[in-house]
């Protein structure tokens, strides 16, 4: 159990008279600091986690894939939570491990696992590093065009049962989505067109 602390300064207000001596201006700026202090915890309570989001773009125009984890603790004490991202290619191939550090979250709240990469390489000129929201994690790695899954594991401090979720995206430039859509158009007519000429015939 918890409770949250406030502190509050009250500054000395500074007189400022104006031109008018019946009228006064006061003007002052008060700073603050809270925390929360914990107060006792029940050791044998189970922590109630549940997964509310675990997401990705389904079709990522980008070759590093960002992701997005929330949980909510249900419980009436607060409780640790952490795991991993583990994305796979469509032949069951790991390609990157993402580690998600053990995170607090407090009672009967929900809190985002995820947040913005810090270490991704900022000097590139992909747009996607200046789009990334700050809530999602971003992989290090880049990824060939193709059909990936993504698998989530999160383990806590006396949670209830493990947490498993996976998930499934491609990767498609847009240059290979738009190319590969023109080259199915020009067989699909290239075919229609074989098939009346045979008709004619």
């Amino acid at each position: 159990y918890y409770f949250s602390l406030i502190m509050l300064s009250e500054p000395s207000l500074p007189e400022k008279v104006t031109s008018d001596k019946n009228v006064r201006a006061e003007t002052a700026i008060s700073a603050g600091v809270a925390s929360h202090v914990l107060l006792s915890i029940e050791p044998k309570a189970i922590r109630e986690v549940k997964l509310v989001d675990f997401s990705s773009p389904l079709l990522s125009r980008e070759s590093k894939v960002s992701f997005r984890v929330r949980v909510t603790n249900e419980s009436q004490n607060f409780t640790k939570v952490g795991g991993k991202i583990t994305v796979e290619n469509f032949l069951g191939n790991a390609i990157e491990d993402m580690e998600i550090s053990q995170t607090l979250v407090l009672s009967r709240s929900t809190r985002l696992l995820t947040e913005r990469n810090d270490k991704l390489d900022t000097s590139t000129s992909s747009k996607a590093n200046d789009n990334i929201i700050r809530d999602q994690r971003v992989m290090q790695k880049d990824l060939f065009p193709g059909i990936y899954r993504a698998t989530l594991s999160l383990s806590g401090e006396k949670l209830s049962y493990p947490i498993h979720k996976t998930i499934y995206f491609v990767v498609a430039p847009v240059e290979i989505f738009v190319t590969g859509i023109m080259l199915f158009l020009v067989l699909y007519l290239v075919k229609k067109r074989l098939k009346q000429k045979m008709v004619v015939s």
